[in-house]
C-alpha cells in the first residue's frame, strides 16, 4: 500500500487505523515527510483466524477510504500527478464523520455469531456504527438496534435501503436457515426483518468529552491482555541523528500495534520525521521512530512510559458475574479514543468473532 499526498499531524495515525480496519497486519513500512508531503509505503497482509480472511478484499474501498484521509492539495497545485480527490470532495476526518444518524432494526432468530455476522456486513456496507443496543426476546427472537452514519450519504434513499436490508437479510438468514435448502432464504425472509429510519433528533453521535476520561484511566483497570502479550523496551537514541531522537521499540507483534504507537504519537503530538517498522523472525516487532530532537531526560521518560503503556495494554478487558441467580456473564470491553474522537478500529467485530468461536451467544448489549 503506497501513499503519497500533503502532510499533517496524525496522518500515519489515520492510515494505520484505516488498514488495521480492513483487517490486515503491517508486515514492513517506511513513512517519511520533507516537511510539506508524506510517503507511506507499507507491506501488509490479511489477518489469519476469521472467516472474513477468504472474502476478497474491496481495494476500491480501501483506496477511496485512504483518498479521503489525504489533505487538501491546494498549496501544493504544482504537482498534479498524484491521484487525489479534488478539494470539494476530501472530508477532514478530523471533524466528526458527516450524514444524518439512522437506526437500523434487525429482528431475527437468535443464533451463536448473530451479531458478528451482521456487524460485518454493516460495515461491508459502508456504514459506521457509533452505538448499539441487543437484545433477546422471551421467544428467542434477536432485537438488535444499530445507530449508524451512512460513509456514502445515500441514506434515506429508498435503493439504498433496500440495498442494506438486502445484504443484512441474506447474511443472517443465509446463516440462520443455511444454505442447503433451496427454500432457505424465502423462508429466513419471514423470520428476518430489517428496517431504517431516521433516529430522533436528540440522538447524537458519541461524544468524546465524556468517554476520554474513562479511556484515560484504562491503565488502572485490570486487564486481560496484559498477560496475552509480551513486554515491551522503549529506548531513546539521541547518537544515531543529529537532528532527531529516535525511539526504538521492541515486543511481540500483534494485531494493531502500529497503529497503537502511531496514534500515541498523535495523541502525544510527537511530530514524526521518519518512521520504520519491521517484523523479524520469531514474531518480534521492531519500530523506530524519528522525531523532533528531545534532550530533556523527564520528557524522554514520559514518552517512554506513555509509548509502553499504549503498546502493552491497548484494551481492557473486564468479566464479571451479574444477577442474584448469576447465570448471566458481562464482558466490558473498554477501548481509547484517540485525540480526534476515534475510538479503535474493529472493536466489536473483534470482540463477537471471539464470543463466536468460544459458542457464546449474546444475550444483551
Amino acid at each position: 500500500v503506497r501513499v503519497t499526498c500533503p502532510d499533517k499531524t496524525g496522518l500515519g495515525s489515520d492510515i494505520t487505523r484505516t488498514i488495521f480496519d480492513f483487517g490486515f497486519v503491517v508486515l514492513k513500512g517506511d513513512f517519511a515527510t520533507d516537511g510539506k508531503w508524506a510517503f507511506v509505503l507499507v507491506t501488509v497482509r490479511r489477518q489469519g483466524g476469521g472467516a472474513e480472511t477468504s472474502a476478497p478484499v474491496n481495494w476500491d474501498l480501501l483506496r477511496i477510504r485512504l483518498e479521503n484521509l489525504c489533505p487538501s492539495k491546494a498549496s501544493i497545485s504544482t504537482l498534479s500527478s498524484l491521484n487525489l480527490r479534488s478539494v470539494g470532495e476530501v472530508r477532514d476526518p478530523l471533524e466528526p464523520p458527516k450524514g444524518t444518524m439512522y437506526i437500523l432494526q434487525v429482528e431475527v432468530e437468535d443464533r451463536v455469531g448473530l451479531l458478528h455476522d451482521v456487524t460485518q456486513e454493516l460495515w461491508a456496507s459502508e456504514l459506521t456504527v457509533h452505538r448499539a443496543h441487543i437484545s433477546t426476546s422471551p421467544a428467542d427472537t434477536a432485537v438488535d438496534l444499530f445507530y449508524v452514519t451512512d460513509e456514502r450519504n445515500e441514506l434515506p434513499a429508498e435503493a439504498r435501503v433496500a440495498e442494506i436490508s438486502r445484504n443484512v437479510q441474506r447474511t443472517a438468514v443465509r446463516q440462520t436457515f443455511g444454505e442447503s435448502g433451496g427454500g432457505a432464504l424465502a423462508m429466513g425472509g419471514r423470520h428476518c426483518r430489517v428496517t431504517v429510519t431516521p433516529a430522533p433528533k436528540f440522538v447524537t453521535k458519541t461524544s468524546s468529552a465524556g468517554r476520554l476520561v474513562e479511556a484515560n484511566s484504562i491503565g488502572k483497570i485490570e486487564t486481560a491482555s496484559a498477560t496475552q502479550y509480551s513486554e515491551a523496551t522503549v529506548t531513546v537514541d539521541n547518537l544515531m541523528s543529529q537532528k532527531h531522537t529516535v525511539f526504538q521499540m521492541r515486543t511481540r507483534d500483534r494485531k494493531g500495534l502500529l497503529y497503537d504507537v502511531l496514534r500515541a504519537s498523535k495523541d502525544l503530538k510527537v511530530h514524526i520525521s521518519y518512521a520504520k517498522v519491521e517484523l523479524k523472525s520469531g514474531g518480534l516487532c521492531e519500530v523506530d521512530l524519528f522525531v523532533a530532537r528531545c534532550t530533556n531526560l523527564q520528557e524522554q521518560r514520559y514518552l517512554c512510559q506513555r509509548y509502553k503503556e499504549n503498546i502493552e495494554r491497548p484494551v481492557s478487558v473486564q468479566i464479571m458475574t451479574m444477577g442474584l441467580d448469576e447465570i448471566t456473564t458481562e464482558l466490558r470491553v473498554i477501548a481509547p479514543l484517540d485525540i480526534s474522537g476515534f475510538t479503535r478500529p474493529r472493536v466489536l467485530l473483534d470482540v463477537t468473532e471471539a464470543l463466536r468461536q468460544l459458542k457464546v451467544m449474546v444475550f444483551k448489549a
